[in-house]
């Protein structure tokens, strides 16, 4: 299994919206699980742009001369109105990694937020865990 043919990684799956904090995710069930989290929290989920990577990749040691992942830079090339940088990358070596070297090479023109999840590995399993932790709505109806 792999990328589908044609495919192009500029279009990586996204939400577009006009705000100036564009959210980054490795994955598109993370960036979906992070939106669910957003709805879960205050009832609204579309209030700023996000977009999935489709996965990331070890940069190079020198994490100046590292590519910035095609669809983040379609999207900052895109959206004008971004000035903050919410990386929502996973808990794990690459995604740490991935992290410093996009952090590095946009810090000068963007506000950074590292925001990895609170717990577990990615955005999904917080969500799990976060439902998990929910008292059940049917409790005390039986």
């Amino acid at each position: 299994m792999g990328e589908a043919a044609g495919s192009d990684k500029r279009y990586s799956f996204r939400i577009d919206r006009a705000g100036s904090t564009l959210h980054v995710f490795e994955s598109a069930i993370d960036l979906l699980s992070y939106a669910t989290i957003m709805k879960m929290r205050t009832g609204e989920w579309r209030a700023e742009p996000m977009v999935s990577l489709g996965g990331v990749y070890a940069p190079s040691p020198n994490s100046k001369q590292s590519k910035l992942p095609i669809a983040l830079e379609n999207m900052t090339q895109n959206q004008s109105q971004i000035n903050t940088i919410a990386l929502h990358l996973d808990n794990d070596y690459a995604g740490r990694n991935a992290a410093s070297a996009i952090a590095t090479q946009l810090e000068e023109k963007y506000v950074i937020r590292d925001e990895p999840p609170a717990y577990g590995k990615d955005c999904n399993d917080y969500l799990q865990h976060m439902i998990r932790q929910k008292p059940s709505r049917q409790m005390g109806r039986e």
